[in-house]
């Protein structure tokens, strides 16, 4: 979630592609509330949420291909600067 903040702050386009329902992984997920409270992850990821897109409840086999095409050059970095 922070790299994606930053390479939005500095002109990159960034999606960032959820299994779950809500934009913040592990750190909504995994980490209990009395470590690092759920109020402080929902505003990062609502601060992030104007620069960057969220595709949530991706499913399984759509990761797999993500990956399949991205590890053979198929998926490119774009450079918006």
């Amino acid at each position: 979630l922070t790299c994606a903040g930053d390479l939005a702050k500095n002109g990159y386009d960034v999606t960032i592609y959820e299994v779950l329902q809500k934009a913040g992984g592990v750190l909504i997920y995994g980490i209990p509330e009395f470590r690092l409270p759920k109020e402080i992850v929902r505003k990062e990821v609502n601060r992030c949420k104007n620069h960057i897109e969220c595709q949530l409840t991706l499913k399984n086999n759509e990761l797999l291909k993500f990956n399949y095409y991205f590890r053979r050059g198929k998926l490119k970095w774009i450079d918006r600067k």
